[in-house]
C-alpha cells in the first residue's frame, strides 16, 4: 500500500513537472532561438517568489512554475510584471510570506499564488549581442588605462567565451538564449 502511495505521489510531482505542454513547447522554443525576440506570447503557469525580490523601475520579477507547490529555482520562466494593486500587477509586501503575494489579472481583480495564469507579453534576450558586447569591451572607456580593470574584463570575457564554447559543443550552437519575459496582461485560468 505505502508503495502504490509513493508511486501516485511520484507520478502526480513528475506531471505537475512537466506544466502546460503547450507551455512547455514554447519555453523550449524561446530557449533555443532568437526568432521570437520582441514578439507577444503567452506563458501559463503559477507565481512564485523567491527570496529578495526588488521593485526596479516599477516591476518586480517573479518565476513563473507550472504547479503551485514548486520552488522558483523550478521556474521555467522568469517574468517582468508591473508592481502595484491595479490590473496586471503583482505587489507584495516589503517583508512577506508566499501567502502575501497579491496578484491582479486585466480586470484588476485580485488573486493568490495558488492561481494559474495565463500571462500575455513580450520576449526580451538578454544576450542576444553577447559577440558584439563582448568586442566593444574592448574599445576605449573610463576604465580603459586602468590595469586591475583591464584584468578583470579579460578574466570575464574569457569565461563568457569559454561558456560559448561549451554550448557549441553541447548543443552546436554558441548563442546564449537568456531572455526576459515582460508581462502585459495577466488572465486568471
Amino acid at each position: 500500500m505505502k508503495r502504490i502511495f509513493a508511486m501516485i505521489v511520484l507520478a502526480a510531482a513528475f506531471m505537475s513537472a512537466c506544466g502546460d505542454s503547450e507551455t512547455k513547447k514554447l519555453v523550449d522554443r524561446i530557449s533555443s532561438s532568437y526568432e521570437l525576440d520582441g514578439q507577444k506570447v503567452t506563458l501559463k503557469g503559477y507565481v512564485t517568489i523567491g527570496g529578495m525580490e526588488i521593485v526596479k523601475d516599477g516591476a518586480v520579477r517573479v518565476s513563473l512554475v507550472a504547479s503551485p507547490t514548486q520552488q522558483s529555482a523550478s521556474a521555467f520562466a522568469t517574468a517582468r510584471v508591473r508592481f502595484g494593486q491595479e490590473p496586471n500587477c503583482v505587489w507584495m509586501p516589503d517583508k512577506f510570506k508566499l501567502d502575501d503575494v497579491e496578484i491582479y489579472d486585466a480586470a484588476g481583480a485580485k488573486y493568490g499564488t495558488n492561481t494559474k495564469f495565463a500571462f500575455v507579453g513580450v520576449v526580451r534576450y538578454t544576450n542576444k549581442d553577447w559577440e558584439q558586447k563582448l568586442d566593444a569591451a574592448g574599445k576605449q572607456d573610463m576604465f580603459s588605462d586602468n590595469e586591475a580593470f583591464k584584468k578583470m574584463r579579460e578574466k570575464s570575457d574569457k569565461k563568457n567565451r569559454e561558456a560559448a564554447e561549451e554550448r557549441r559543443k553541447k548543443t552546436g550552437d554558441a548563442n546564449d538564449y537568456s531572455f526576459e519575459f515582460v508581462v502585459d496582461e495577466i488572465i486568471a485560468e
